[in-house]
């Protein structure tokens, strides 16, 4: 009779014999511990017992053949503290015994496939050398080289196949070879989430599986897969998907500043525009070009039937005749230079004929000097030549002397100032007669007022009395913009505080919405310099129309949901159909708020965000669609290498 005693915790090691792992300790030194491997192969001995709390207290369980309790005893955790390296434990004779039975049934299946005979039509039938067909884009890359093209070839003869029954067989490397992406392709969504410790690297066959038929579509998920890594699982958009962001979809804002509630609420009301105000959205939307995210037409299809005009109207003074206590320019010189005037052409004439006659020429009369302009000079004549706009005694020498240069040089004088200050004068006076300068340099060392002898219509350069002018003759004018971004640029780059402020009252000047060409910056943002280490006062005027931040992993297509009733023909006005369907207007954001401060993170939308209620009222179980590859794309950017494409083509 067995003592029912012999098998007590505090007696026996009991290595239980029907366990798939045996103690490492016992297969290396036939001393087994008194706990043993636990079942999924781990080891259990990493101490000599597990206590056991009593009242208060834990009790030592150290069994007696391994001594009996110990002294110390467990600590007030309740841990033991007797602790032991772990071991390795190792599979018991039974369990390779099952392994090495179910290899020879599987070797078994596998020869009596291989030697499965041919239908009767004469069609080998699926085996395991014959997985099934590829997919139609698929098959075309493997006609040369076979299985091998996406498949790692094993060593020939029993060892081989051995070797593939128990190998991976991650394909993730053939299929980079013609698939790329934009991020890492071994990282989720190919973006890498810091966040997020627990996600593996994926492989392509985790998703994709092929070999089920020419027409099988293998990029086509279940929800079930997504739902495998995401957290937040849930299997009904309408009522169960994750709440939008409070400002979805508009994350960020555009290069333009367009105020669509001002425009849709006001302006295209106005009378003297009804005609040629946009009647849908899509009258400067092209949905077409970019399904998910419409592009705005250009300037000419939707802005210059109101605003076309303007342009022209908005002008910039390069140069302007200051104010002068007294004259000091050679008047011999000018006269030389520029030749007389009708005046000196007269004395001139009145002095040869009293020497004709023996007569002593009349001397004129010394004249009191009156400056003709009560002006200070332009920010922009004042920063080329280095003085202060309104301080006489600042300016008064070296715009003399400049003046002189412009009479013997003309526009070669104020293209050397520009290249000295770094700009690029062949952009910023294009189209400059080099005669034109001269003239009006002449009129002003004379103390006269230049006399333009026609209207400017075409617009360009032209001199004006005291000023000398730039009319821009159309949108995106070339000059304009290249004044703008020299002006922009000079104040990151002044060498002194001096210089900073002149070049601050040049920007200012060209950037002012009020006057001048900075009128351009009503509707095209600045936004200050994010590049890290760069000067805070560098801004960056945004001359080109910017998409909305994209989204990757979002897809949407406008062009289906158009085509419902309504919505393409529908009144802007009336809020219950068209666009506004979905895009609600918030009469109340503060638009302009997003554009003050020059920042690219802060924006204001016109419209109120969308909820995913909006979705949902048909995109739901009984109506349409609602699974996650409808909206969501996995993959950043999916291309096939053009490499790949290239050869694919060759006969």
């Amino acid at each position: 009779m067995i003592d029912p005693e012999r098998f007590r915790h505090d007696k026996s090691a009991y290595e239980r014999p029907n366990f798939p792992y045996r103690c490492g300790r016992a297969a290396a030194w036939g001393k087994p511990c008194a706990r043993g491997p636990e079942t999924d192969g781990s080891c259990g001995g990493v101490a000599e017992c597990r206590p056991v709390k009593r009242g208060d207290r834990f009790e030592c369980r150290r069994p007696g053949s391994a001594g009996g309790a110990c002294d110390i005893g467990p600590d007030s955790s309740g841990a033991c503290s007797q602790r032991l390296p772990p071991c390795t434990p190792r599979p018991t004779l039974r369990r390779v015994r099952g392994r090495l039975g179910l290899i020879a049934v599987g070797l078994v299946m596998a020869l009596i496939a291989a030697l499965v005979g041919s239908t009767p039509s004469g069609q080998a039938r699926l085996s395991s050398l014959n997985p099934g067909a590829l997919t139609g884009p698929h098959a075309g890359f493997t006609a040369k080289d076979g299985c091998i093209t996406c498949h790692a070839a094993h060593g020939e003869g029993a060892a081989g196949w051995l070797k593939a029954v128990f190998t991976s067989g991650d394909m993730t490397e053939s299929c980079l070879k013609c698939h790329s992406f934009d991020g890492p392709a071994a990282a989720a969504h190919n973006v890498q989430f810091a966040e997020r410790k627990d996600v593996t690297a994926p492989t392509c066959s985790e998703c994709h599986r092929e070999h089920r038929g020419v027409s099988a579509n293998i990029a086509r998920l279940t929800d079930e897969q997504c739902a495998s890594c995401h957290k937040q699982k849930f299997t009904n958009f309408a009522t169960q998907h994750p709440a939008f962001s409070k400002t979805y979809p508009y994350s960020a804002r555009t290069g333009v500043k367009f105020d669509h509630v001002s425009h849709i609420s006001r302006h295209f009301g106005e009378s003297r525009v009804a005609e040629r105000a946009p009647k849908t959205c899509v009258t400067c939307h092209d949905v077409d070009m970019n399904q998910r995210l419409p592009v705005v037409k250009g300037f000419d299809q939707a802005c210059a039937g109101c605003h076309a005009q303007q342009v022209a109207q908005k002008e910039m003074v390069l140069l302007r005749l200051p104010e002068f206590d007294q004259r000091k320019i050679d008047r011999a010189k000018i006269r030389d230079t520029c030749g007389p005037t009708i005046e000196e052409m007269k004395a001139m004439e009145e002095k040869a004929k009293a020497m004709a006659a023996g007569r002593k020429p009349k001397e004129p009369e010394a004249e009191d000097y009156e400056s003709i302009s009560t002006e200070e000079m332009s920010p922009i004549g004042a920063y080329l030549i280095g003085v202060v706009a309104d301080d006489k005694d600042s300016y008064a020498k070296p715009m003399e002397g400049f003046l002189q240069d412009l009479v013997d040089d003309g526009a070669a004088a104020l293209m050397e100032k520009i290249k000295d200050l770094g700009g690029k004068a062949e952009r910023l006076l294009t189209g400059m007669n080099p005669e034109a300068i001269k003239r009006v340099a002449c009129a002003w060392a004379r103390n006269q007022e230049y006399e333009l002898p026609a209207e400017a219509e075409m617009g360009g350069w032209y001199g004006d009395r005291i000023e000398f002018r730039y009319r821009p003759q159309l949108h995106a004018d070339p000059v304009a913009r290249a004044w703008i971004e020299f002006a922009v640029a000079r104040v990151a780059a002044a060498g002194d505080d001096e210089e900073r402020d002149r070049a601050k009252a040049m920007r200012d000047e060209l950037l002012s919405t009020r006057d001048g060409v900075g009128n351009c910056m009503k509707c095209h943002a600045v936004v200050k310099a994010t590049d890290a280490g760069q000067d805070a006062e560098k801004l960056e005027p945004v001359w080109g129309y910017r998409q909305a931040t994209r989204r990757p992993h979002f897809w949407f297509s406008h062009p289906p949901h158009l085509r419902l009733p309504g919505l393409v023909t529908a009144d802007l006005e009336k809020v219950e159909q068209g666009c506004q369907t979905c895009h609600r207007l918030d009469a109340k954001a503060d638009y302009a708020s997003g554009f003050a401060a020059m920042d690219r993170s802060q924006f204001v939308s016109n419209f109120s965000g969308m909820t995913s209620n909006t979705c949902a009222q048909c995109h739901n179980e009984k109506a349409v669609r609602e699974d996650c590859q409808l909206c969501h794309r996995y993959h950043r950017e999916p291309a096939l290498r053009v490499e790949v494409t290239s050869n694919a083509r060759r006969p």
